[in-house]
């Protein structure tokens, strides 16, 4: 597997201190990434789509979940930047792999 970029994971997970939900970044150095985009007209307007499939080869355990967010390259943000897209799926490819990763299929 050829890794072609970063990319920037946010998981929600519950933070004590605040009581509350909070956002986690996951920095990624090497990803695969490829998908397609497609356009659709609804409405009267053009409305544009992207989905990518993100692989991330591993031999560790990442905390990934349906619904965190994801932006390709390197962000130091502590909360996932408006556009960021959303995780529609999570595989974990680690067992019975030659390849050993996690597959993250994300749209917009």
């Amino acid at each position: 597997m050829i890794g072609n970029g970063a990319v920037t994971i946010w998981h929600m997970e519950p933070d004590a201190a605040l009581m509350r939900e909070g956002w986690r970044r996951i920095g990624v150095r090497t990803a695969s990434v490829y998908g397609t985009e497609q356009g659709e007209i609804r409405n009267g307007g053009i409305v544009c789509e992207t989905e990518l499939t993100i692989r991330i080869p591993t031999l560790s355990v990442l905390d990934i979940a349906v619904g965190d967010k994801i932006v390709l390259g390197k962000s130091e943000d502590t909360s996932p930047p408006k556009g960021a897209l959303t995780v529609a799926e999570v595989r974990d490819n680690r067992h019975g792999c030659a390849l050993q990763h996690y597959r993250l299929t994300v749209n917009n």
